[in-house]
């Protein structure tokens, strides 16, 4: 493994001429990077190359030129890897939805490993990482039970690589089948019921306990829609929302709903409800194994009280309140706090408390010296702000989920900065044939 590793987390991304833009090279790709791309070196400097494997030998062109890398395209691929697998989707290279299927799933997960801890050796300065054996994926296609679709004139699919122009499909590898089939469903009615709907964006997710579908519609504009009519031509549709949403934008505000716009889920025996808006993970087999790890972790007892931040709807909430003594759960997503306190309610749980407030709002206004574990889930930038709060309080335990190893480095080198030792790290992959990496990690107060 090289230093060029992470380099595309570390390096500013300002333009810097040195004449190497637009030329061609020969390159041996030695690495993968965060983001999927492979590294080789050309002119003397870091080149990134997507669709590469460590082990080929490609001609390459520039076709970005940074502060500290090159990025360039694959011209001619002149010896291939030993290592390369046979892309199993026509669209592969062309949609943006997956990076990795042309290396086999065991090198994928591997690499994701490698990559994890280099980025927090590197970053973080974490040395020493206890890294466990990776959770691999049990199956590497048909595990996405939720996906967003764009909507671009007509076409309705994934942006490109790199573009936000829409590649159109009509099934995806990666989706579970029945949700391939009911995105088609919804499409084909609503181009008979309203073709002029100005819609940019629909999400459809399946419900585990009773393969139903729930669609939120995302709009440009304020429009009136037949939902009745659409749930009656779609047999398979329990639920459906209208939203004014702008383009480029998240959220939206309800414009209409009909139906049940909850998705179900089983985890740790109990069976879940959160509402398509809200956040839930998409490989339901891989949260399984991510929930347990976490209670792993953890490792919660009796008389233990817990803080969840970023708890959503209670998926990791609910299973701590379980085994322990208290949990208060801190989601600022409204909806998902509704969920996570319909879901606590559903199992007579009396041990546990939703507050919405963001992470590092809800920690200032607790009395975190009374708390024995903090369990950590955010978004892709970190919680640098909140992580702050949480060393001023010092609880015995932190277990920090990330999507993101940069922000999660960059975050643990605070923590272990003030007092704290990283006792535990696995990753565990959520989304087979994609760079896409998940890791847990414990930490204890020295």
């Amino acid at each position: 493994m090289t230093d060029a590793t992470v380099i595309s987390a570390r390096h500013s991304t300002t333009p810097h001429r040195s004449g190497l833009l637009g030329s061609i090279a020969t390159t041996d790709i030695t690495a993968l990077s965060y983001g999927g791309r492979g590294i080789g070196r050309v002119g003397g400097k870091v080149v990134f190359v997507p669709y590469t494997v460590p082990g080929d030998c490609v001609e390459v062109e520039v076709t970005g030129e940074k502060r500290g890398f090159l990025e360039g395209r694959v011209q001619r691929l002149i010896t291939p890897s030993p290592d390369r697998a046979e892309p199993f989707c026509a669209l592969f290279g062309r949609c943006g939805g997956c990076q990795w299927q042309h290396i086999p799933y065991r090198d994928q997960v591997a690499w994701k490993e490698r990559i994890f801890r280099e980025s927090l050796e590197r970053i973080g300065g974490i040395k020493g990482l206890p890294l466990e054996r990776a959770v691999a994926a049990e199956t590497e296609r048909g595990y996405r039970t939720r996906a967003q679709f764009h909507v671009q004139s007509g076409r309705w699919g994934f942006f490109a690589a790199a573009s936000n122009d829409v590649v159109e499909l009509d099934e995806c590898p990666l989706l579970d089948p029945f949700l391939n089939r009911s995105f088609n469903a919804v499409r084909d009615a609503l181009a008979v019921q309203a073709p002029d709907l100005p819609l940019h964006t629909v999400e459809v997710g399946v419900s585990d306990d009773d393969q139903k579908i729930v669609a939120l519609l995302h709009v440009r504009e304020k429009v009136r829609l037949d939902l009745d009519r659409l749930m009656d031509s779609v047999p398979d549709l329990k639920g459906v929302e209208l939203r004014l949403t702008p383009l480029g934008r998240r959220g939206g505000r309800p414009l209409a709903s009909i139906g049940d716009g909850c998705l179900t889920y089983r985890v740790s025996g109990l069976m879940m409800r959160c509402h398509l808006s809200a956040f839930s993970q998409v490989n339901l087999g891989q949260n399984e194994r991510l929930v347990d790890t976490v209670l792993d972790f953890a490792d919660p007892r009796d008389d233990d009280s817990v803080v969840d931040l970023f708890s959503g709807a209670g998926n990791l909430s609910i299973p701590l309140a379980e085994r322990c003594k208290s949990v208060i759960a801190i989601e600022r997503d409204g909806v998902a706090i509704r969920d996570g306190i319909l879901n606590s309610e559903a199992k007579e749980m009396g041990n546990i408390t939703f507050l919405r407030d963001d992470a590092a709002g809800g920690v200032k206004s607790l009395d975190m010296g009374a708390h024995d574990i903090v369990l950590l889930d955010p978004p892709r930038g970190g919680a640098l702000s909140a992580v702050k709060e949480i060393a001023k309080a010092r609880p015995g335990k932190i277990v920090y989920l990330s999507c993101n190893p940069a922000t999660l480095a960059r975050d643990l080198s605070f923590l272990v900065r003030h007092g704290y030792s990283v006792e535990r790290a696995t990753t565990i992959d959520m989304f087979p044939n994609t760079y896409h990496i998940e890791g847990v990690v414990k930490l204890n107060h020295v």
